[in-house]
């Protein structure tokens, strides 16, 4: 339920807020406008439409639609039980609407909820690549203080040689993933925020929080175990499939569809790609029987060199 003091995000026009809203509970998605699927042939094609359509379930369209995985529910180990009290930090006059409208969002989506903690960290308004804004908090204070989980993350080399010899490659990304992974009710209270419109705390994962990564590489070494033989791996919120065929695909991938679902975890489509020749992933390009440092990375090295 939203709260009064944040409700007037769309106090201009409500009309405007139910749009939003409803446009939030489409569940259809035009995969022809979503992916690049130009490098398949009809029959390829239609295999691949006819197995996203089977599972669309496991994709997620707005935060609104999030899984809500509890296999692995983040707990926070303090070094001590001293309460982070910040104060909230600054907003711009012209972004207050912005983070209210973020508020509401995080509320409506159940990610965070009315909060009576002692303790408060600062959030601000970040701008992403997109030109839209996200709201992170900044956790900095309680992370200092969090006893460090030391599960392992996968070795990003040992991944990146696992995809050679193979022909088609579909990598997939997770719809906010730090989000859909519970905040164990112990440790909820401790990432209390703090805004000028209230204090509020995380039900589900932040980002920005110490251990977080290691948590949902945790769940996802969970969901995905004994599939590394068939050429899927994950890192933290990123996973890859690969294969030699266009049948052995679509196997591997229902396989990781059937996962996900049981873990009620879901994918971004946006974020998604199927059945390509050529995929860059973990800054390598990899194509048939070949893994190349990403073009973009040698372009940024190239730069940095001094002219001779």
């Amino acid at each position: 339920m939203l709260l009064a003091s944040v409700e007037p995000v769309y106090e201009d026009s409500r009309e405007e807020y139910i749009n939003v809203i409803n446009s939030n509970d489409k569940n259809d998605i035009n995969w022809e406008e979503k992916l690049n699927l130009d490098n398949l042939g009809s029959e390829e094609k239609a295999k691949l439409l006819s197995l996203l359509n089977k599972y669309k379930s496991v994709f997620a369209q707005s935060l609104k639609d999030l899984g809500s995985c509890d296999i692995v529910q983040h707990e926070i180990n303090l070094t001590d039980n001293l309460p982070v009290r910040q104060k909230p930090y600054r907003v711009p006059y012209a972004l207050k609407d912005e983070m209210k409208k973020q508020i509401n969002t995080l509320l409506d989506a159940g990610i965070i909820q009315p909060s009576s903690s002692a303790y408060s960290a600062p959030v601000m308004l970040v701008k992403k690549a997109d030109g839209s804004h996200r709201l992170v908090a900044d956790l900095r204070k309680l992370n200092e203080k969090t006893i460090p989980d030391n599960f392992p993350l996968p070795n990003l080399t040992e991944m990146v040689d696992m995809l050679s010899g193979a022909k088609y490659f579909s990598s997939m990304d997770l719809t906010s993933g730090f989000h859909q992974l519970k905040m164990h009710p112990s440790s909820a209270h401790l990432t209390g925020i703090s805004t000028e419109f209230g204090l509020f705390e995380y039900t589900r994962m932040p980002f920005g929080l110490r251990n977080a990564s290691s948590s949902f590489q945790r769940v996802m070494s969970i969901v995905l175990a004994g599939l590394s033989e068939l050429q899927v791996s994950v890192y933290i919120d990123d996973a890859i499939v690969a294969s030699k065929s266009i049948s052995e695909h679509i196997e591997r991938l229902e396989i990781v569809f059937q996962r996900l679902t049981t873990a009620n975890l879901k994918l971004k489509p946006s974020k998604c790609s199927f059945m390509q020749k050529q995929i860059t992933y973990l800054g390598h390009t990899v194509k048939e029987g070949m893994v190349l440092p990403d073009s973009r990375n040698l372009d940024s090295i190239r730069k940095a060199l001094p002219k001779i």
